[in-house]
């Protein structure tokens, strides 16, 4: 039976895969008084890791959970 892929929807050999767009908003927590514990906290990392946490930020956003449930 062949079967009308819309374009979301993939074809890989015997399989089909559903596209689904996900966008993911993040926003900083901020307290009455104006402090920003994310901000405070993200100041403090080496460059490394602070990369690090920028791109995960970044592909969470993008909709990439990755191994998150």
């Amino acid at each position: 039976m062949a079967q009308t892929l819309n374009a979301r929807e993939l074809q890989y050999g015997n399989k089909s895969v559903t596209m689904r767009a996900m966008r993911i908003r993040i926003q900083e927590y901020i307290r009455e008084d104006g402090s920003n514990p994310y901000k405070s906290w993200f100041d403090r990392l080496d460059p490394q890791a602070a990369a690090k946490v920028a791109v995960a930020t970044l592909r969470l956003e993008m909709g990439n959970t990755s191994n998150v449930k």
